[in-house]
């Protein structure tokens, strides 16, 4: 499988694994505010296109410590991510691991998340 995204890219928050567990870290208020100003645009047939949509995610990711996109960015492409948190409790920036349906078991997201978080946890010690 090759995908389309390239190193530097910028993406909707809404759409990727990272940038929802980034926007779940975030204050409350501040999160929804980003929400309602978004233009959503489905990119495929499993894109969140609503604010409530995402929101309804960011609870899930938030008792997880992890988010998925599940070929909502890419058809084929599922990705696993969590965010990175400075020393006030704010989210700067996000890691994740992307691979192809056939190979992204839910099994397999799950040992991806759990490395993630043990890993951000190692970085989040040196910011």
């Amino acid at each position: 499988m090759r995908i389309a995204t390239s190193l530097g890219q910028r993406e909707p928050l809404y759409r990727t694994a990272a940038g929802k567990a980034i926007l779940s870290r975030l204050p409350s208020d501040m999160a929804e505010e980003l929400l309602e100003r978004t233009v959503f645009e489905k990119m495929t047939e499993h894109t969140l296109c609503s604010a409530q949509a995402v929101q309804k995610e960011l609870d899930s990711i938030r008792k997880n410590g992890y988010a998925v996109d599940n070929e909502e960015l890419e058809t084929g492409l599922v990705c696993v991510g969590t965010a990175l948190i400075d020393s006030s409790g704010i989210p700067v920036g996000g890691i994740s691991v992307s691979g192809p349906v056939t190979r992204m078991t839910p099994e397999y997201r799950q040992k991806i998340a759990k490395d993630l978080v043990s890993y951000a946890l190692e970085i989040q010690e040196k910011l």
